[in-house]
């Protein structure tokens, strides 16, 4: 099951209802996945417990990632709004645009940091029972039910940022739905125990287990022959 909460709408408790399963089209217009109309966010939680047989996995409030996400965020926003603040230096100064344009960048950067704060709080992950719970997005914040048997193929990998600030990124895959569900921004040591978790099983042979029992990706860890990857 996924909920999808537009921004517009998130302020009003309203959301898209759909369903993840094989054999529909997620990306037609008819949108045969859609179980209701965009209504209340408690209407929602409430139909997509019974479509998952009266088990109800938003009765459990998501974990917050770490602070370092959201560094990440309001770092990539200043970043943003330095680029389109030196557009518009260049085109000032070839005569293009008057100076006065250059507030428009000044005027930007507030809200490029409120969003980053917005997408932060969107973040948030849990396991609960048989289910994985994964939530993120600015635009749309979708909050995305699937069970842990499904899932067929755990990812976890790390660009050069997020590697400095101590982030992984956690992707699921499936066959339902469209295919993969992404989860950034996990602190570096929860994301292993966390896509154990997430995928029982599916990242045994990767992993060594120290004495302290924690379970760590082993070394030069790729995919096997049930699609399994841990990536560093």
């Amino acid at each position: 099951m996924q909920l999808s909460e537009p921004l517009l709408w998130r302020w009003l408790r309203a959301c898209d209802t759909s369903v993840i399963t094989t054999g529909l089209s997620m990306w037609s217009m008819a949108r045969p996945a859609a179980v209701l109309p965009r209504g209340p966010v408690t209407v929602a939680r409430r139909v997509a417990a019974e479509v998952l047989g009266g088990e109800s996995p938003w009765a459990v409030s998501p974990k917050a990632h770490p602070a370092a996400a959201l560094r990440r965020r309001l770092w990539w926003a200043t970043l943003f709004t330095a680029a389109v603040g030196l557009a518009l230096l260049g085109t000032a100064a070839a005569g293009l645009l008057p100076y006065a344009a250059l507030w428009a960048a000044a005027a930007l950067w507030p809200c490029a940091l409120g969003a980053a704060f917005v997408a932060y709080r969107a973040l948030g992950h849990a396991v609960t029972g048989p289910y994985l719970v994964l939530r993120s997005g600015l635009v749309h914040r979708s909050t995305t039910v699937l069970r842990r048997s499904a899932v067929s193929t755990i990812v976890i990998r790390e660009s050069l940022l997020q590697r400095r600030l101590g982030l992984r990124s956690v992707s699921a895959m499936t066959a339902a739905g469209y295919g993969g569900y992404d989860l950034p921004d996990l602190d570096a040591d929860e994301s292993v125990a966390f896509a154990v978790q997430a995928a029982p099983g599916v990242l045994d042979p990767f992993l060594v287990r120290p004495r302290d029992g924690a379970a760590r990706p082993a070394a030069g860890a790729g995919p096997t022959r049930d699609g399994a990857r841990a990536t560093r």
